[in-house]
């Protein structure tokens, strides 16, 4: 690699949803700087989002057993001329500032405003999105974002895998899958059973193939939700909960028509797949910049 090329590192280290979001800086750096070595710093559990990205030179993983001053020592090798950190908490703050890079900057969390609406039930200001204040980071580094949607790139081969496994046999009916995402971070913000269910039983009288989702920690409560269905209906039901790695989540959001879901990752994924998504806010409210991306929100 020469010598002369920029080298920048962009550090989001997690969840899931944020590390998502912050895929809409790649494309704008790359198109900014052409020669340029880019870089992303993420905790070791969200390294499949950042997968076959045309726009990143490099995925640097953190994980659980990487020691902080290691971490440190690893990316000060690379010699990086510019970091942008788009996690703004103490750890990234300690990396960034021993980074040895020349131009640092951090983007705005905007936490005072938030806080004050969740303990107020006020807001003092608008909050920009989160996509937004990514956005208005990388401008200090003289990077014009125009390309304001975030991106996840997935193979064909991935996408082909994901259409066989959800290929049905409902009486030769025509197929429109619709993602029903069980998972939340937090229970407050999950439908009850009795919802999901009343949910499913629409979505099938109506002729679609109902696909849930989540993660292992979602088994349980997935029974939950078909429990009663006869034979015959879960026949008709994708269960794919506990069954996917994030690859695999992400190329089964892709061959959905529509995604239904909390306020969690899935929904940023299926915006950066351009899958249109049915949001369900309860605890959490789009006034925190950080609801679903792009197209029309009701």
């Amino acid at each position: 690699m020469a010598e002369n090329k920029k080298k920048v590192l962009v550090i989001r280290l997690s969840s899931l949803g944020d590390v998502v979001l912050s895929t809409v800086v790649f494309r704008n750096i790359k198109e900014k700087y052409p020669d340029s070595y880019v870089c992303v710093l993420v905790k070791e559990e969200f390294v499949d989002v950042f997968k076959v990205n045309p726009y990143l030179d490099k995925i640097i993983s953190f994980s659980k057993k990487d020691s902080l001053l290691a971490k440190i020592k690893q990316i000060r090798k690379e010699r990086f001329d510019t970091v942008i950190d788009l996690h703004y908490n103490i750890r990234s703050n300690i990396i960034t500032f021993f980074s040895g890079a020349k131009k640092t900057v951090r983007y705005n969390k905007d936490i005072f405003a938030r806080r004050h609406l969740v303990y107020r039930k006020k807001l003092k200001k608008p909050i920009m999105h989160t996509v937004e204040r990514y956005l208005e980071a990388i401008s200090r580094v003289s990077v014009n974002g125009k390309h304001k949607n975030p991106q996840i790139f997935l193979t064909e081969k991935e996408i082909k895998g994901a259409k066989i496994k959800l290929k049905s046999v409902r009486s030769g009916l025509p197929q429109v899958l619709i993602g029903v995402n069980l998972g939340a971070k937090h229970k407050t913000k999950k439908w009850s059973s009795a919802k999901y269910k009343e949910l499913i039983q629409k979505l099938l009288a109506k002729n679609y193939t109902p696909v849930l989702l989540g993660g292992e920690e979602d088994l349980k409560f997935s029974r939950e939700v078909v429990f009663g269905f006869g034979p015959h209906t879960l026949h008709e039901i994708f269960n794919m909960v506990g069954k996917t790695d994030i690859r695999g989540l992400m190329a089964v959001i892709k061959t959905c028509k529509v995604l239904i879901t909390p306020d969690t990752g899935a929904m940023h994924i299926a915006g950066a797949l351009k899958v249109p998504v049915v949001a369900l806010f309860g605890p959490t409210t789009l006034d925190l910049g950080f609801g679903p991306w792009g197209g029309e929100i009701r």
